[in-house]
């Protein structure tokens, strides 16, 4: 598909754009939080699930793009085998572009309750209380600030903008060095998580740098 590799590189961007957002709007609702202002803790609430709503559209575009080719050779077989009807002054492209908002927009309530983002936003010292489309309440809970690598504390702390996990910065490089040498694929070191890790997919863990400094006073 002419432009597919320019449509993802403009993907890509804008989910590492949206993870930042996420991410400092947990560490803005971090040091609210310590001032007990509720109300305003729960807005950036709101804010987080808006940004894992947009991230999750974001990423069916992403698989979809990725598969667009075998998408549309798929269609066309279809249409040459009379098994798919396709109004005639309809572009195919248009047609499959269509698919593509329809997936993009299939995120339910209970998909986001799943999303990095969410469990970033109870990870750092809150918990949802309260259904999504209610007056949503927050309670702060402890947030573990022990790198799953090095199993010490977090040190210059990045998140796998795939999976929410957070790692010091010169740890998971290290991993990543290694697993190049010897030819393997980079998976989240955090236990359980089946989620990959490039260096591209790393940016700066803010809201977690902000619980350490409070800790470490």
């Amino acid at each position: 598909m002419a432009g597919a590799s320019e449509i993802m590189s403009t993907i890509s961007e804008a989910i590492r754009t949206i993870n930042e957002a996420a991410d400092h709007a947990v560490e803005v609702a971090q040091s609210i939080s310590y001032k007990e202002d509720t109300l305003l803790v729960n807005q950036f609430e709101n804010t987080i699930f808006e940004y894992a709503k947009v991230d999750s559209q974001l990423k069916e575009w992403e698989k979809v793009i990725e598969g667009y080719s075998q998408t549309l050779s798929d269609y066309q077989m279809r249409i040459d085998n009379d098994q798919q009807r396709i109004n005639p002054h309809q572009d195919i492209h248009e047609t499959i572009l269509q698919d593509c908002l329809d997936s993009a927009n299939k995120a339910t309530e209970n998909d986001l309750r799943a999303h990095p983002f969410i469990r970033q936003y109870q990870d750092a010292g809150f918990t949802i209380e309260d259904d999504m489309n209610d007056d949503l309440v927050t309670t702060q809970v402890h947030r573990s600030t022990t790198c799953p690598i090095t199993k010490r504390d977090i040190v210059d702390p990045v998140k796998n903008i795939h999976c929410g996990h957070t790692y010091s910065h010169a740890a998971i490089i290290e991993i990543m060095n290694l697993n190049q040498k010897s030819g393997k694929k980079n998976r989240c070191p955090f236990g359980g998580c089946n989620e990959f890790v490039n260096e591209n997919d790393l940016v700066p863990d803010s809201a977690m740098q902000v619980l350490i400094d409070k800790n470490q006073k």
